[in-house]
């Protein structure tokens, strides 16, 4: 729509916003109902002690996951014009290739952790996304075509959306009296302190082009990796 219309063309949000608000406005009888029961589960069960150790661990993780992902939003564009010689529009279609895929690995994370456990599923999500960061600088390297990094750049978000909902859902298992808390620094601040990072990586595409970019990105997906190491297997017991 930007590239269409211009600026004006942001107008076109609206849409959706307004979709989406109407929806949240009827569901709001849905939550309410929802969010008692879950109120009584909560004061029927026994109290379990928060884990900050683990807590500290997941932000460490968290912090290096965003990293990655704001790296894929903000330079994959200009990493298919520079290596694919694509046209603004390929570079956007890149970008959408990438987040439209990612949004369909968070609804698989959340499903694949129920069944193979939260800090699997975040160990396999940084593997696959140190993998499509590697896939991304080989392709700019040696097979530098539009397709290949549609491919590599779906592959790319697949992976690192797998454990986008999962690392929210686990924070809040580490405080369980504290969910806001855990909701705010696995949601707001470490995802911040991710973006934040952006201006290194663009320093590193300044200096040495836009392959080594996605080389760091790989970097940090392995410092991630390494991060889940530090997360328990098992909850603490009930106070």
């Amino acid at each position: 729509m930007i590239l269409h219309f211009g600026l004006e063309g942001t107008a076109f949000l609206a849409i959706p916003g307004v979709l989406l608000a109407t929806i949240l406005l009827f569901s709001q009888q849905h939550f309410h109902a929802t969010r008692a029961r879950a109120n009584r589960a909560v004061k029927a069960g026994p109290t379990m002690p928060d884990d900050w150790r683990a807590f500290g661990a997941l932000v460490a993780v968290v912090v290096l996951r965003s990293t990655t992902f704001f790296a894929g939003v903000t330079f994959l564009p200009i990493f298919a014009i520079s290596v694919a010689h694509a046209s603004k529009t390929g570079g956007s279609i890149v970008l959408a290739s990438m987040l439209l895929v990612g949004s369909v690995g968070t609804m698989w994370g959340g499903r694949l952790a129920d069944r193979f456990g939260r800090r699997r599923i975040i160990a396999i999500s940084m593997i696959g996304t140190l993998v499509g960061a590697a896939a991304l600088a080989w392709v700019g390297t040696f097979a530098p075509s539009m397709s290949y990094v549609v491919l590599a750049a779906s592959f790319f978000g697949l992976s690192v959306g797998l454990s986008a909902g999962v690392i929210v859902v686990l924070g809040q298992e580490y405080l369980p009296n504290r969910i806001g808390v855990a909701s705010g620094v696995t949601l707001g601040l470490a995802v911040t302190i991710g973006g934040l990072a952006q201006p290194l990586f663009g320093a590193i595409g300044d200096r040495f082009g836009s392959v080594p970019i996605f080389e760091s990105v790989a970097v940090f997906a392995l410092l991630a990796l390494a991060g889940t190491i530090f997360l328990p297997r098992k909850r603490l017991q009930p106070a």
